[in-house]
């Protein structure tokens, strides 16, 4: 709608259906960088705000379903909430399935039901500890958010996770989550947990500290909050802003779009990966 805050989806919003008299807010996702938008919204605060982009953390998991409190501290199922594949390949081996099964664990990669014909990722019911690990590229990492983490703390489940930036961003303890490389850093632990009973309270009191900032009442806050400030500001200096100096921000976006998703494509899939090193600590 011309001259007035348009909020378009990073995927669904293309060269064709942009205008120079539009202002759009897009966002990005884990998707490229638009570089049709006026205003973006990131889903981690890697980058840092700025004048044209600020951070918001992705929305929770809808109806999640939090742990039976009746499992008090016992820990017998890991859980993966995800796709298989999307799971490092180590995590799904044989011997790491085996090496769990001696401590009274057992794997069970939570993603989409065949048989209904729904995914039960919002059901932590029987979940005692979250895993998620991807060894994605460090490019295609520092675009995830940290809803894996987020939604642990809304469902009392304490999570083991990876070396993702947007984890890192939130972490203010070591009872926030465990952070692993490795399965053998996942086997220990889930030693540890099991011999500190207190500490796997301690991390579920902390999750459920930590979820009050990111329920969908508090998220709907922040996100009034940034459409009456950071986005109107930018707005009234777009609409400021000359029709010359408008149009030409339209037609470099206009050329730029296509090349922003062939790079994006390429540096996600190609590049050093967060599992391949512990120097990232």
């Amino acid at each position: 709608m011309p001259g007035k805050i348009n909020v378009v989806g990073v995927r669904d919003f293309g060269r064709r259906a942009a205008r120079a008299d539009c202002f759009t807010l897009i966002p990005r996702g884990d998707a490229h960088s638009p570089m049709l938008a006026d205003f973006v919204i990131l889903q981690n605060g890697v980058r840092g705000d700025g004048p044209r982009r600020l951070s918001i953390p992705h929305w929770p998991q809808p109806g999640i379903l939090p742990r039976d409190s009746g499992r008090g501290v016992r820990i017998e199922r890991l859980v993966y909430k995800g796709r298989r594949y999307n799971l490092s390949e180590e995590f799904r081996s044989q011997s790491f399935i085996d090496s769990l099964g001696a401590l009274g664990v057992s794997l069970e990669v939570d993603g989409f039901d065949k048989l209904r014909g729904e995914h039960s990722w919002n059901n932590y019911y029987n979940a005692d500890l979250v895993l998620g690990v991807r060894d994605v590229t460090r490019y295609d990492a520092s675009k995830k958010p940290a809803s894996k983490l987020i939604n642990a703390w809304l469902a009392g489940t304490p999570a083991l996770l990876g070396p993702e930036p947007a984890y890192r961003e939130l972490r203010r303890s070591d009872l926030d989550y465990i952070e692993v490389f490795t399965p053998n850093d996942v086997l220990t632990a889930i030693e540890r947990l099991q011999a500190e009973p207190n500490t796997y309270r301690r991390m579920v009191a902390c999750g459920t500290d930590r979820a009050a900032s990111y329920s969908e009442a508090a998220l709907t806050r922040v996100w009034i909050d940034a459409l009456a400030g950071p986005v109107a500001a930018a707005f009234a200096a777009w609409k400021r802003k000359p029709r010359a100096l408008r149009l030409l921000r339209y037609g470099a976006g206009l050329a730029l779009e296509g090349s922003s998703k062939r790079i994006d494509r390429v540096r996600s899939r190609y590049g050093p990966r967060i599992l391949s090193t512990r120097a990232l600590r």
